[in-house]
């Protein structure tokens, strides 16, 4: 099964620009599509399957708490342990 991804810009070509009609395809309001009329590069949103997926504001609170964070880079998988004990031996 392939899945269908696309983006509001997009849309809004294939639908000669009518809002009302990609908000009605999304199940979204007209001015959510106006909104993300111009994230052409989808940094914000995506379509997927004739859903409409945006970034969360949780979503960007937690990178910044995870950012300032000490520990946070420390916290990497196997790759981050290896380099840690081989770093060790050598010394």
């Amino acid at each position: 099964m392939s899945e269908h991804i696309t983006s509001i810009p997009v849309m809004l070509n294939q639908h000669k620009h009518n809002y009302s009609e990609v908000a009605r395809l999304l199940h979204v309001h007209r001015y959510t599509v106006r909104r993300l009329e111009g994230d052409k590069d989808c940094h914000h949103h995506i379509v997927v399957r004739g859903r409409l997926m945006t970034e969360t504001r949780r979503l960007q609170d937690d990178e910044v708490i995870l950012a300032k964070d000490p520990n946070y880079y420390d916290l990497g998988g196997s790759d981050g342990k290896e380099q840690t004990t081989s770093s060790s031996s050598r010394s």
